[in-house]
């Protein structure tokens, strides 16, 4: 048997009874090192209940917050099952249930 660094070890406080994984790099969770909840976003709380040692937001609130910006700032044309573009009509075939094409619907970070 191989010996050396545990890669998943179990949190240690609570004298070793905490069922949740330490952080990389840490011998406690993120709870337990007092790490905030993500704050979510705008209207909307965090889904995923993740804690950040920053207290910023956790990859998945970032994620619906760049698709409401982008749904909020995407104009929404009805079209013929074409795309409108950005600028002007791109003439790609819209996706099923978006009047974008994948394309054009892609975020622009």
């Amino acid at each position: 048997m191989r010996r050396g660094i545990d890669p998943h070890p179990v949190c240690e406080a609570d004298d070793g009874r905490c069922p949740t994984l330490a952080v990389v790099g840490e011998t406690q969770c993120a709870e337990h090192l007092g790490w905030p909840l993500c704050p979510g976003r705008v209207g909307h709380t965090c889904t995923a209940r993740t804690r950040t040692r920053t207290g910023d937001q956790c990859a998945t609130c970032q994620d619906e917050a760049r698709y409401a910006r982008l749904d909020a700032e995407l104009p929404v044309t009805v079209t013929d099952g074409t795309c409108p573009g950005h600028t002007g009509p791109c003439g790609r075939t819209a996706m099923p249930g978006d009047p974008y094409c994948a394309r054009c619907r892609t975020a622009r970070t």
